[in-house]
């Protein structure tokens, strides 16, 4: 039972955490960014990727 009171903490306190970069929408996860800024940033490495390889 203590374990289901600590996972709703961290679930608690995850939910008002902004994320890092826009600091406008929820983190969603540990890297603490939104999944916009998320798809962004991955959408970004695989450009950069492609440009060093060409």
């Amino acid at each position: 039972m203590s374990g289901n009171v600590l996972q709703d903490q961290k679930t608690s306190e995850r939910a008002h955490v902004k994320c890092v970069k826009c600091k406008a929408r929820e983190a969603t996860r540990e890297d603490q960014m939104c999944d916009n800024c998320r798809f962004i940033v991955t959408i970004d490495g695989i450009l950069e990727s492609r440009k060093i390889k060409s």
